[in-house]
């Protein structure tokens, strides 16, 4: 009975034994292959692809940043970084995006910043209203024009979409639209046309300028150089040709567009 249990005793600490070594191997298995896939010499890319329907990155600085900035092979590439990376160096970029595809092939799609504004005359606007600032060469032409200080950009671009939604109904469209340092706003249509706000009360001198621009300007055969609609009850008209019978100052109340 006494060998039996010794025998048993023997074979239980065989089995734990052997258990801690197969533990053993399979941890330095799996590390052993951990450094194998993080080897830089191994799982390198042989075939990398670029879908993008950018007009405003030269195929040679797209080259050129992919090289600068992807690090890594099939298993130990950042997409994130990469990411982050060709958005520094090159500022049309919108978005990144990486698929790998086994086992050595990577595809890069990219895509580009749709502008929609000058800022300053320095800086691109974005759909989005983020400003970024490619090389000068690349700004595309004619974009609106916005301006004011830096630090009134969210006010600018927030009124230029109002506006321009306004203006759409009575087929105008904004051109040019700034604010100076003490809070003062204009804007310019495409067609020439020139309006004064100033200061305070924006939004309700723009709707009297959006009322009379279609009852008014839009109505007559005479040309209109500048509305100012710094008036408490009314705006003053600067025509292209003067009328000496016809007052250059009107008084009205706001009727609703049909």
């Amino acid at each position: 009975m006494q060998e039996r249990k010794k025998h048993s005793l023997a074979f239980r600490s065989l089995l734990n034994s052997s258990g801690l070594v197969l533990l053993i191997v399979i941890g330095l298995g799996l590390l052993a292959g951990g450094y194998f896939l993080q080897d830089k010499d191994k799982f390198q890319f042989h075939s990398i692809g670029v879908e993008t329907d950018a007009a405003h990155i030269s195929p040679q600085r797209l080259q050129k940043a992919i090289k600068l900035h992807l690090h890594g092979g099939f298993f130990t590439l950042d997409a994130r970084e990469l990411e982050r990376g060709l958005r520094q160096t090159l500022p049309w970029v919108q978005q990144v995006r990486v698929r790998r595809i086994w086992p050595d092939r990577l595809v890069i799609k990219i895509t580009e910043r749709h502008a929609i504004a000058y800022w300053n005359k320095v800086e691109l606007v974005s759909e989005q209203g983020v400003l970024f600032r490619p090389a000068v060469n690349t700004f595309p032409s004619g974009l609106v024009y916005l301006s004011g200080n830096n630090d009134q950009f969210d006010d600018v671009f927030l009124n230029y979409h109002q506006f321009s939604s306004s203006l759409k109904e009575i087929n105008a469209r904004i051109s040019q639209l700034s604010v100076s340092a003490l809070g003062e706003w204009r804007f310019k249509l495409a067609n020439g046309v020139e309006a004064v706000l100033g200061k305070g009360e924006t939004q309700g001198r723009f709707e009297r300028f959006v009322v009379f621009y279609y009852q008014v300007v839009m109505q007559s055969k005479r040309k209109v150089l500048r509305i100012d609609l710094r008036y408490r009850n009314g705006l003053a008209v600067k025509w292209a040709v003067q009328d000496p019978g016809l007052s250059n100052h009107f008084h009205y109340k706001i009727a609703t567009i049909k």
